[in-house]
């Protein structure tokens, strides 16, 4: 027996190393002939300020859109042609990660210009035209056929926060931090922010962090309900973050849909959301915000990446 063995050996380890050889040049055959996925992102596409990479059916989309990824005109357009794209998908991914190429910015305040009327972006037309696709962005989030994903390690606060809480899921790293600062610019965290934000925490903490304008951290998002989890390093964060994704993914789309749509039932309801843009167009419309937006303007240095947009709600503790 000792002797067959030996001399079978050489044969079983070149037949191993064939069908190895053989597998992996399939393999790489079928990356080759699989198609690029229509929703896919790279810096030559769109804006570039989200780049993807897609791994069988999860995909993850990284914000990228110096200096501080600002909710502006290229971050909104990227972001509604990248959820269009999944929605008229064939194959769309089961699951979608957010996450971001800066660590101290997830995704502030949407670009102020757009609100103001002594500063404006481009003109008033323009403005309600980027806005209408920020409110369809986030519906996209809730309705479409796939689980979104936030993986947040920086600011994430008016804009971004809207976005994060109307994800389905939220998971934070040390550096995360979470708010909302439209009423020092006489706004509403409007866009659904305001709503899914007391339907996570509850209307009593929602309204002491939208009052007091005050940023919370990981680990205390973790403890009210803002986050699923927060994790102590970002190499944590990343790890069990796509071991989730990677989990849902194993099972049949159907069911995986059938389960968002059933828990998504339970959403702050539409009529309120549309409640909340009227209110949200009566503000922006008086006086007295749009002298605030002009502060904001000039205190944050046109929003670019000084001590005021790193410091958010300890910067207006400095002011008042």
């Amino acid at each position: 027996m000792s002797k067959g063995y030996t001399q079978a050996e050489p044969r079983t380890i070149i037949m191993t190393f064939i069908f190895r050889l053989g597998f992996a040049l399939l393999q790489a055959v079928l990356t080759f002939a699989t198609p690029i996925p229509s929703y896919s992102r790279t810096n030559t596409t769109g804006f570039g300020t989200i780049t993807t990479t897609t791994n069988g059916s999860i995909t993850r989309a990284i914000f990228n859109n110096p200096p501080i990824n600002l909710c502006d005109e290229r971050l909104i357009r990227d972001l509604y042609d990248f959820l269009t794209a999944i929605e008229d998908a064939p194959e769309p991914p089961k699951v979608v990660i957010f996450s971001s190429a800066d660590d101290a910015f997830f995704m502030p305040q949407i670009d102020v210009h757009i609100l103001s009327t002594s500063e404006p972006y481009k003109n008033a037309t323009y403005s309600a035209e980027l806005l209408g696709l920020d409110v369809k962005t986030v519906h996209l989030l809730r309705v479409l056929p796939t689980i979104f994903i936030g993986e947040v390690n920086g600011l994430a606060t008016a804009a971004g926060n809207e976005f994060l809480v109307q994800c389905d899921m939220r998971f934070a790293g040390p550096r995360a931090r979470l708010g909302a600062l439209e009423v020092a610019n006489g706004l509403l965290h409007g866009n659904g922010g305001a709503q899914y934000l007391t339907h996570l925490i509850g209307p009593g903490r929602a309204l002491e962090y939208l009052l007091t304008v005050n940023d919370v951290d990981a680990k205390t998002a973790e403890q009210y309900g803002w986050v699923n989890r927060a994790y102590g390093s970002e190499a944590e964060l990343k790890r069990e973050v796509d071991a989730i994704a990677a989990r849902i993914a194993l099972w049949d789309i159907g069911a995986i849909n059938a389960t968002k749509a059933s828990v998504r039932e339970n959403d702050p309801q539409q009529a309120g959301l549309d409640r909340d843009l009227e209110r949200f167009e009566a503000l922006l419309g008086t006086k007295s915000t749009q002298d605030a937006i002009k502060r904001f303007l000039k205190l944050s240095q046109d929003q670019t990446r000084g001590w005021f947009e790193l410091g958010l709600d300890e910067s207006w503790d400095i002011l008042l």
